[in-house]
């Protein structure tokens, strides 16, 4: 492997949250907040074995230039499709 390509550091939720609080110890990021990230689609990870891996150059490009989540229902007063069942 040569110089040029370097492997994404990748941590566990646990371990990214303490990579971030050692950093800055007056982050107010949680274990809480990172799980409902990954689940809303903002912070991208890998399932490997039970475990979520986060890429932590993904994790702090989104901690500098955080984006509102898109949202999941209709905005009130639109129409909305019902399914047939």
């Amino acid at each position: 492997m040569s110089a040029n390509n370097s492997i994404p550091r990748m941590r566990g939720i646990k371990q990214a949250i303490e990579e971030v609080k050692q950093a800055d110890p007056e982050s107010a990021v949680t274990v809480y907040w990172l799980r409902r990230a990954i689940k809303q689609g903002l912070v991208p990870c890998v399932f490997a074995g039970g475990k979520q891996l986060i890429p932590m150059s993904a994790l702090y490009a989104y901690l500098e230039n955080p984006t509102p989540p898109k949202p999941t229902h209709a905005p009130s007063g639109t129409i909305r499709m019902i399914s047939a069942r």
